[in-house]
């Protein structure tokens, strides 16, 4: 066999390519074998002192879709951050996925290639837990919010003290489970009513240093919100962690840059009265709950922004303006009808006030009649028994 120097020369390239190959790869080997993070990407993360945490509930079925770019932009600024990440799911019951990803966003390995790969290994896993996982599951019907946030303290319970937590909700924050409905008929006209039955529930959790982004969380809703709905769900969430020692930082439709700076949003502008109009005539509804505390006929502080809208409406009108006032069904009728018409008579001093001649104002309490629900067995239906109808003619 003859072999000239020249076919020598031109295989020493390949032949050093080769053998510079298969030691790259043994070297690899030998790192994984003594480096064992480098290959174990996807289990839960160890967190130091220092590392910030961020926390992300995504409802599972085709939600993630629209949360797509949301989790992107996520994931690239927690990387900046290198940060710890978790991944949950929020679903129909507490059985929602939990866990699916809790690791930390930073290469682990002896060498650059080791922990370029480990990063990478790790961006992937939150990837599939979100788009795969998550979207695979059926669309959750009832969702409940509630419970996978429950879940989430949970979660977070062993996060070191003072660490930053970041909680990321790319999910429909229209609760539709029990205790709390929030798609009843007013049950978000105020957060108060609401966030004392999830505390009797024990549903509220301790959310104290949370910075909570709320992304879509008014934008999966079939049929979409109005936008006097939209602000009052805003407005209960932003008091949901208020109370639980949180902060919402963030209510927008998509998440543009993460982290943000800066507290909690401004409050949102939720005194918008349900109105309607017929030839003639406009009726506005309004909860009793929003302008009486239980039992009494003296006007709430808080009445002052839903009666001022009204006013304005009556100041527009030349008619009559007829108050009919309504309380829940139970307990004894001659209390009830006792109870709405000084509620009645309430409302007509304070419109009195406010410029309305008393001759153009009539008041009717009804007491429990023509309840909206005759028979009512949760809360928002007892809450919303009790209303005040405001009518204006002319």
């Amino acid at each position: 066999m003859n072999i000239t120097v020249g076919a020598l020369v031109r295989a020493f390239p390949a032949t050093t390519a080769l053998a510079f190959s298969l030691t790259a790869c043994m070297t690899s080997s030998t790192a994984d074998a003594t480096d064992p993070s480098t290959g174990s990407c996807d289990q839960p993360a160890s967190v130091s002192q220092s590392a910030p945490t961020v926390a992300v509930l995504g409802e599972i079925g085709k939600a993630t879709e629209y949360h797509a770019g949301d989790f992107n932009t996520l994931v690239k600024g927690a990387e900046g951050l290198k940060a710890r990440v978790i991944v949950s799911g929020v679903g129909s019951d507490t059985t929602a996925p939990s866990l699916l990803a809790n690791t930390v966003l930073a290469g682990d390995g002896v060498n650059q290639l080791s922990r370029t790969n480990n990063l990478d290994c790790k961006k992937t896993h939150l990837q599939r837990s979100f788009s795969q996982t998550l979207h695979d599951r059926p669309n959750p019907q009832p969702i409940d919010d509630f419970g996978a946030i429950k879940t989430l303290e949970g979660n977070l319970a062993g996060t070191p003290k003072g660490a930053a937590i970041d909680v990321v909700l790319l999910t429909s924050l229209l609760n539709t489970s029990q205790p709390v409905d929030l798609s009843a008929p007013g049950a978000l006209n105020d957060p108060a009513v609401a966030l004392n039955i999830l505390a009797a529930q024990r549903l509220l959790p301790d959310c104290s240093g949370w910075r909570v982004y709320a992304i879509g969380g008014d934008q999966q809703s079939q049929p979409p919100l109005d936008n006097t709905t939209a602000a009052k769900l805003r407005e209960f969430w932003l008091q949901y962690f208020e109370r639980c020692g949180g902060a919402l930082v963030a209510w927008s439709t998509h998440l543009d840059a993460f982290p943000i700076s800066g507290g909690a949003i401004a409050p949102a502008d939720t005194t918008q009265v349900p109105v309607h109009r017929e030839p003639g005539k406009v009726t506005a509804d309004l909860s009793g709950d929003v302008l009486f505390d239980p039992g009494r006929a003296e006007l709430r502080r808080g009445a002052d922004d839903q009666l001022n809208q009204v006013l304005q409406l009556i100041n527009q009108a030349s008619g009559q303006v007829v108050v009919d006032g309504y309380t829940d069904v139970g307990g004894n009728e001659a209390d009830n009808l006792d109870l709405s018409q000084r509620r009645c008579a309430s409302i007509q001093a304070w419109l009195v006030q406010h410029g309305v001649w008393p001759s153009r104002i009539a008041v009717n309490g009804h007491g429990s009649s023509n309840p909206r629900f005759a028979n009512p067995v949760t809360d928002e239906e007892h809450q919303a028994n009790r209303r005040v109808g405001i009518t204006i003619y002319g």
